[in-house]
């Protein structure tokens, strides 16, 4: 049989075929064990960088999973009394509740596409159902007052004493309004016009207060950040560079330091990872949310969650050293934000709400019943897939207090009245993946192992088929070579033929 019969003989066919399938299913399986893994990562790592035709960037400038934001006030229960030395008695009125809907607006890229600068624009959509009244009265600090009062505190006799004679008329250091006017819609107040003419040029609105006045649909409360797209040097994505063309804010030393995430995103893959800060402007600090427990979210994926630690995040110089320069010389548990968002006029001062894991001595400032510190409700929690750097779960509660302390200069409203850290407001932001995000989430993650997985099974599948067909070519080869005649040269036949 010549080279060409047998090339086309079936059996021929057959093992060139089961040779060069068993090569190709080992040429897969080391494709998918060794090639895919750093080229899935590599293509993965582009997708997270925040550059324009990236799905990271898609979702950065505006989230498709909305924020439902829940608004609480205090009520002050006895403001009377309270004038006159007592303890205050507090009640929560809330939930107003809303969908948050963020979109971030570029302000200008560096040259290398490294740095971005932007604002977030904040757009609010009341959710009827879930929400008491705006019209339930609320009775709180009559902030204007309070905040002229303090203006001058420490200034002299004649400062305070030219103030007295403005806030003197008022019957109280309270006022008492619906709760539309504490949060969005404003209060005109005389003060406030008067003060507008002796501040400098400011994007806060003078005209009226309110928590979250003209704050709906703008982009003027978080400022201009600039941030680190991950070009370039992808360890740095997601960190906070400037704030308002500042590197610092007002804090001293280290503590000023401008640092930490700039909108949650950060590089995959930090297994390591024990702490997370992310930095919010509405107190002028990164806000640090320490490791606390891994577990499967839904069952199906292996996520980390960062919880604040008050006597960590928001600790005094004892139970956090690190935080002395925040003028951290207070029971722990509160952090003292004033002159965050003004030249340091009002005293104001952040927690968890109803001063969860805060000193006790807080509480004690209040009648029984007033706050109630429960952590289902009042704690706060980051929860991602580190593999992919994709926040899975973020629940974000602050309370904002202010600082009342007597002051004789400043007439009856003031002399009595108990050194009290009173909260007026606080807030629960929370977002969590939905089931089809779940899903992408879950195949971003397993896709390498279950390629890996199929790489492997066609590895050792192709290995032996590679060697069942080697051994079968060699197996024909030996039958071939037996069963071939054998030729006898003319001097063997001559020799064995008288035989």
């Amino acid at each position: 049989m010549g080279l060409k019969d047998l090339l086309r003989s079936p059996s021929c066919i057959m093992r060139t075929f089961i040779l060069c399938g068993a090569v190709g299913l080992i040429m897969t399986g080391l494709f998918c064990m060794l090639v895919f893994p750093p080229m899935f990562n590599s293509i993965l790592q582009g997708q997270l960088t925040i550059l324009p035709g990236g799905q990271a960037f898609d979702e950065w400038i505006k989230p498709s999973i909305p924020t439902k934001i829940k608004f609480y006030l205090f009520s002050v229960q006895n403001p009377e009394a309270v004038t006159k030395g007592a303890k205050p008695k507090l009640e929560e009125v809330g939930p107003f509740t809303y969908i948050e809907v963020m979109e971030k607006r570029i302000e200008d890229w560096s040259e290398d596409k490294s740095q971005v600068s932007y604002r977030t624009f904040k757009h609010w959509y009341r959710v009827e159902e879930e929400s008491v009244s705006l019209d339930a009265p609320v009775t709180t600090l009559d902030i204007p007052q309070f905040a002229a009062g303090e203006s001058v505190r420490g200034k002299g006799y004649f400062a305070e004493l030219g103030i007295s004679t403005m806030i003197g008329f008022r019957d109280s250091l309270f006022r008492t309004r619906p709760a539309r006017d504490w949060i969005f819609e404003g209060i005109s107040d005389s003060l406030l016009t008067m003060g507008s003419f002796f501040v400098q040029a400011t994007d806060i609105p003078m005209d009226k207060f309110g928590w979250f006045y003209k704050r709906n649909g703008t982009g003027w409360a978080d400022g201009i950040i600039k941030m680190a797209t991950g070009a370039g040097d992808y360890s740095q994505l997601g960190e906070i560079l400037e704030w308002n063309g500042k590197n610092r804010t007002h804090y001293p030393g280290k503590c000023g330091q401008i640092k930490g995430s700039a909108s949650g995103f950060m590089p995959m893959n930090r297994g390591d990872l024990e702490y997370l800060d992310y930095f919010s402007p509405d107190i002028c600090k990164p806000i640090r949310f320490h490791y606390t427990e891994d577990y499967m979210h839904r069952d199906s994926i292996p996520v980390r969650k960062f919880s604040i630690i008050p006597e960590q995040t928001f600790g005094n110089a004892t139970t956090n050293p690190d935080n002395h320069c925040f003028h951290a010389n207070l029971p722990t548990g509160v952090h003292n934000s004033t002159g965050c968002k003004d030249e340091g006029i009002m005293p104001v001062f952040v927690s968890l709400p109803h001063f969860y894991g805060a000193d006790p001595v807080y509480l004690d400032q209040f009648q029984p019943g007033s706050l109630n510190p429960d952590p289902e409700k009042h704690s706060a929690s980051m929860t991602y897939q580190l593999n992919v750097s994709i926040p899975v779960e973020v629940r974000m509660r602050l309370q904002i207090m202010m600082q009342m302390r007597p002051n004789p200069n400043l007439g009856k409203n003031w002399e009595k009245i108990p050194s009290t850290f009173l909260p007026v407001i606080w807030f629960d932001a929370e977002a969590t993946t939905n089931k089809e995000v779940d899903g992408q989430i879950w195949w971003l993650v397993n896709i390498v192992e279950l390629v890996s997985m199929i790489g492997l099974c066609c590895l050792v599948i192709g290995s032996v088929i590679l060697l069942l067909g080697i051994s079968l070519v060699v197996k024909h080869k030996l039958k071939h070579v037996r069963a071939e005649p054998v030729a006898l040269s003319d001097e063997i036949k001559e020799v064995l033929e008288p035989l």
